[in-house]
Order: structure tokens, then sequence, then C-alpha cells
């Protein structure tokens, strides 16, 4: 008894994990460039920051020294995290140096007498 021939089932079933693979590679690819894409036009965007005037970024909550430092990585890196946690970072700091402010004046404040209670008639 001779093995069977070679059937169109067979030839495709061979040639499936080749192709499984050509389609993975082509995969990671297209993910490679699309975050390079990405990672190009987020740093195009930050560096518009660097235009802006001091008080503009503050109000955001970055400084210029953020902008520089985010930008100063690696091409590959997207700044915009940095900048984000940068962001975080200096709101955060504003708000407890405003928390602290509030609690000073609290405290050096004389304090008010309460108003006599009336009892209706």
């Amino acid at each position: 008894m001779t093995a069977p021939g070679p059937t169109p089932f067979t030839e495709a079933y061979a040639a499936a994990p080749a192709r499984a693979v050509k389609a993975f590679r082509g995969a990671v690819l297209v993910h490679a460039v699309a975050r390079l894409w990405r990672t190009w036009r987020s740093r195009r965007e930050i560096g518009g920051l660097l235009e802006m005037d001091e008080w503009i970024l503050k109000d955001i909550g970055l400084s210029r020294g953020d902008v520089h430092d985010a930008m100063a990585d690696r091409f590959t890196f997207d700044p915009s995290s940095r900048l984000g946690s940068a962001a975080a970072r200096h709101i955060a700091a504003e708000r407890s140096r405003m928390r602290d402010s509030l609690r000073r004046d609290e405290a050096l404040k004389p304090a008010k007498p309460h108003p006599p209670m009336h009892r209706a008639a």
C-alpha cells in the first residue's frame, strides 16, 4: 500500500505555520510603526509647549524644565507620560502649599465669640 499523495488540504495545512509566522511578523511591524508614529506626533505637539509663556505652563502644572526633561529622553520614548506625572506632582505640591497656608491663616485668626442664643417667645 502506498502513501496517499499530497492533496490541496494537506498542502494548505503544511503551509499554515509559515503563513501564521508571516502574519505575526507583519502585525508586529505594523504595531511598531504605529507606536513610532504616535510617539513622533506626541513629541511634535509637546515641543509646541516650549513656545508658550511661563504663566501658561504653570497654569497647566508644568515648567519649561519639565518639558525639556521630557524631550531629552530617547526618540522612541513618548514624553507625554513623563509630563503627566510632572504636572500631577506640581499640582499636588501647590495644593499642599495652599492647604498649609489656609491652616496657618486659620490658626492666626482670633476666635469668634458665639452669638447669644435667643429663645423664641
